[in-house]
């Protein structure tokens, strides 16, 4: 049903743009228009001003506009015959046929011009991912971070500084941030990615940023005194020291605020249950506290890291499953090479085939 009404109402637009081309070019050419009709069948209301009557019918599915003497059997006072459409002169007759369509095709354009040229929401640079195995994190790049310039040059959209890394790659750049209110600059060297279509191959800089707020999901290592004091991978991090942790970058920056002692948190833990075969889980809050390690982001969080490289779930009958994974380990290697990140992994995945 929804997307019949948006069938109707698109009609309907469509509808009344073409006929409005007809009614404006005929008032223009002189011809008299006795009505416009926004749908056919039984009127619903209308009005009429000066020699038109405007109406809006029953049926949503057309329109039209009538015009004095647009049928050769229409009786017509002389008046009126004179302004009449059939005796209007051929190429007023062809102006008023073809502004219909011409309405149509003109319409699009302006829509689109009166939405991209408008205000439109953009993305700012403030960083609100970074991935641990780019270089963006050897940099000392932190999720709350907002980049201001890359080598002086300023930027203000995520967008922008996208585009700003063309060229830019296997080489130092300078970036200068803003973090906890004061700038500061870092170097970086960013990736080299090559973006092909079919009209153009544009070689840019990545460094392994990403707009988004992640929500605030630890991984915990066995062992760690996250684990010891109970903090579990996949919690989500409601609050720090009575604080809301937000997102990713919030839980960031409180970290680095927070003094030495020990933090307490308040986490949502969704725990399996599998009872007599079926499987579901359980909501829990949780509230605990957690020692503050020496080290950046997630670390001083009694050695928290990113979740990325933890298995979330296991479908059943995959190869996964069959080759022994399960949900909660920690990817550690492949193809014998230590794993940072699972963006490089899936990466590497794809030049499998």
């Amino acid at each position: 049903m929804q997307n019949l009404a948006f069938f109707i109402l698109l009609l309907g637009v469509l509808v009344t743009v073409h006929e409005l081309g007809h009614f404006l070019v005929a008032k223009a050419c002189g011809v008299k228009v006795i009505r416009f009709s926004i749908g056919f069948g039984p009127k619903l209301f209308g009005f009429t001003k000066g020699e038109t009557e405007y109406q809006v019918a029953l049926l949503p599915l057309g329109g039209y506009v009538k015009m004095a003497g647009d049928s050769p059997h229409e009786e017509l006072s002389p008046e009126d015959a004179k302004r009449g459409f059939l005796n209007a002169a051929p190429w007023k007759r062809a102006l008023i046929v073809f502004a219909g369509p011409f309405f149509n095709l003109v319409f699009p354009i302006l829509v689109y011009f009166f939405v991209f040229l408008g205000p439109h929401p953009t993305t700012s640079t403030r960083v609100g991912y970074v991935d641990p195995a780019m270089p963006a994190a050897a940099a000392d790049i932190r999720p709350g971070d907002r980049i201001l310039a890359v080598e002086g040059e300023r930027v203000q959209t995520f967008a922008e500084l996208i585009d700003v890394f063309e060229g830019r790659f296997e080489r130092p750049v300078a970036l200068t941030l803003e973090r906890d209110g004061k700038e500061l600059v870092t170097e970086v060297t960013p990736i080299k990615r090559v973006d092909a279509t079919p009209i153009s191959k544009v070689e840019r800089g990545v460094i392994g940023i990403q707009a988004f707020n992640r929500p605030p999901v630890v991984g915990v290592p066995p062992g760690s005194p996250a684990a010891e004091a109970g903090l579990k991978s996949f919690d989500r991090v409601l609050t720090l020291d009575g604080q809301e942790v937000r997102d990713e970058a919030s839980l960031y920056e409180q970290l680095a605020k927070a003094g030495e002692g020990p933090l307490k948190l308040t986490v949502y833990r969704s725990d399996v249950l599998d009872v007599g075969g079926v499987r579901g889980r359980v909501p829990s809050i949780v509230e605990l506290t957690v020692p503050k390690q020496a080290g950046k982001g997630l670390a001083a969080l009694g050695g928290a890291e990113p979740v990325d490289l933890y298995v979330a779930t296991i479908t059943p009958g995959s190869a996964a499953e069959k080759a022994g994974l399960r949900p909660g380990d920690r990817l550690l290697s492949f193809q014998g090479e230590p794993l940072r990140s699972f963006h490089l992994m899936a990466l590497e995945l794809s030049k499998l085939g």
